[in-house]
Parts: structure tokens; sequence; C-alpha cells
């Protein structure tokens, strides 16, 4: 299983360019570089969740994925939790109160729109599959609070996340900093009501990437003076950053907080490499460009392969989950456009 990686790896390596002595790349937080980081991650979720429809064996390169995917772990969803953190300030400061006043209909509804006939899907297979599930459950799924197979705990964050920023920018008149401090102040409550709930922490241990991301977006001028002012600042930075990471990282089993630091100083880590490695890949593009179809579309291929037994060739059924899981999110993606439209979701 490790030579997915591998591909993946030279996949990535395809179009890449290293910035010259002095110079860096000042489209790093553009849409197409952020949508090729994403990209990559999403291959990567794609592929721990792939490995829970097969059995892996003892062998050496099964052995090393095993170790990779289980410490990298929810560490592969913080460049979405960042960047769309990024991105709803971004829109704020250059929009205000009628980019804030359209979040509940653009941002809630809307996801939750595509969401919810993504759970529709699941129901139409787990039908098929001979599955079943109580009132309750499929109620809550809905919502993202239960799953009936689809991923949904992101989703019930995602929810949560786009609400608090449109309380706190409602109260603060957008006002940057204020309205940063009270949707910092409510995602930690958000996350103090989880835990008393006993809600498992990959649901909440890296929700701290979000305002990250929406810190970033105010300080970005600051932070791009001092981190580009030439390669002898910029090593220093990754260096101090990708050290106090490992750090971190030996801990990272140790509770929420221990999660939380260390998933913002991974995704400061990629951010900063990314600023002087530019990613041009129309393959990561396009999954970037379709992350969320392909997350929550991708175990259906996965589950009707499954049941078909064709999970017993792990190549076979990686390739056949792949495509379907890609097909899928386009025609989803594509049918989805004339919706949002009437219903000026977008």
């Amino acid at each position: 299983m490790v030579v997915i990686l591998f591909f993946l790896l030279a996949i990535t390596l395809c179009g890449t360019t290293i910035c010259s002595p002095n110079q860096f790349n000042n489209e790093y937080m553009s849409k197409h570089n952020t949508a090729c980081i994403n990209g990559i991650f999403v291959v990567l979720v794609f592929f721990r969740h792939f490995t829970q429809y097969i059995t892996l064996t003892d062998s050496l390169g099964d052995s090393l994925y095993y170790e990779f995917n289980g410490y990298l772990g929810q560490l592969l969803v913080t460049s979405f939790l960042f960047y769309s953190g990024y991105g709803i300030m971004c829109s704020i400061q250059a929009k205000r109160e009628p980019y804030v006043n359209a979040i509940p209909r653009k941002r809630i509804s809307g996801v939750w729109l595509h969401f919810a006939i993504a759970v529709i899907l699941f129901l139409v297979c787990d039908l098929i599959l001979g599955k079943n599930y109580d009132i309750k459950t499929i109620l809550l799924a809905f919502t993202g609070w239960s799953s009936i197979g689809n991923s949904n705990w992101y989703i019930f964050a995602t929810l949560f996340l786009y609400l608090f920023v449109f309380i706190a920018f409602k109260i603060s008149k957008s006002h940057n900093i204020i309205g940063l401090t009270i949707t910092s102040v409510l995602i930690l409550a958000f996350v103090f009501i989880l835990m008393r709930l006993d809600r498992p922490q990959y649901c909440f241990n890296t929700v701290a990437c979000y305002p990250l991301g929406m810190l970033f977006a105010l300080t970005k001028p600051k932070i791009e003076k001092f981190l580009f002012y030439n390669d002898i600042t910029y090593s220093i930075t990754l260096l101090v950053v990708f050290s106090l990471f490992i750090l971190s990282f030996k801990f990272i089993r140790e509770g929420f907080i221990c999660h939380s630091i260390c998933s913002m100083l991974f995704i400061i880590l990629v951010v900063i490499i990314s600023a002087k490695v530019k990613l041009n890949n129309g393959f990561l593009t396009l999954m970037g460009n379709h992350v969320f179809s392909i997350y929550i579309l991708q175990r259906i291929p996965m589950m009707i392969l499954a049941n078909l037994g064709l999970n017993k060739d792990v190549y076979v059924f990686l390739l056949l989950s792949f495509l379907a899981t890609i097909s899928l999110a386009l025609i989803f993606d594509k049918l989805m456009v004339p919706v949002d439209k009437k219903l000026k979701i977008k």
C-alpha cells in the first residue's frame, strides 16, 4: 500500500517548482494554489477511508502505510479548515456586512443542502445493500450528528463554524478583531459542549485551524513582510516551526490541547512551504475544486464495490473506487449548479 503514497508524491511533483533564491511564491494563498494543496489532502483522505474497506497485510509496504496513516490522522483536514477560515475572513474584509448577512443562505444553507442530498444518496445505497438504520439515526444523519455510512463530523463542525462567524460578526458589526475573538470563544464553547457529550476527539481536535486561518487573513501583510524579507529569515522561520511541530507531534495523542497545537503548527508549516514551493498540477487542482463532493461521496463507491467482493484485489478496488468517486463527484457538482442558482445559494 505504501506504493500509492509514492505515486501521489510523483503526481504532486509534476509541475512543481521551487522559487529562486530570495524569491517567493506570491500566489501561495491564491485559489489555484490552495486548491492544489487541498487536492493533495483530499486524496490522502480518500486513501485513509479506502483502507477501512480492505485488509492490510503484515508486509513492509502495508505496515509503513499503516503507520503513516495512523500518525497523520486528523491532520489531513487541517488545510480544509484553515483555508476556509482564511477565505471567509478575506470575504468579510472585502464585502463587509452584505457578505455577513448572506452567510446563512449562501454558506450554511448551501453546505447543508448539498450534504442532505448526499445523505439521501447514502440512504438509497443502504437500501440497495440491505442496511437498516432506525429513524432517529437517519434524521440525525441529516444534521451530521450521526452517520448512515457517510462521513459526518466534518460537515457538522463546518455548519457550526459558519454559524459562529455569522453570530460573531453580526454582534461586532464587521469589526474584524472583535468578530474573530467572539468566533474563537464560540468555538471553544462548542468544543467544551462536545467534550461534555463524550463525542470522539476527532470531531473537534482540529477546529482551531479555522480561526487560525481567519487570523492569518488579518495579519498576512505583516507576516509576509518578515517571512519574505530574504531566504535567511524564511529558512529560520521554517526550521523553528518544523522543530515545534515535531516536538508537538510527540504529544499529539495526549488530548485536545496537544492535538490542537500540533494541528495548527502542521498547517502553518504547510503554508510556509507553499510560500517557496509553487504547485501547478491540473489533477490536484481538479481534486481541490471538488473537495466537498469527493470527501462526502467517496464512501458510496467503496461500499458498493466492497459489497460486490471487489475489495479482495486491493489495487483493482482502489482504481475502481477512485474513478467512480471522481465521476460521481463531478456529476454531483454539475447537477447542483442549476439547483444552487434556482435557490440563489451561489
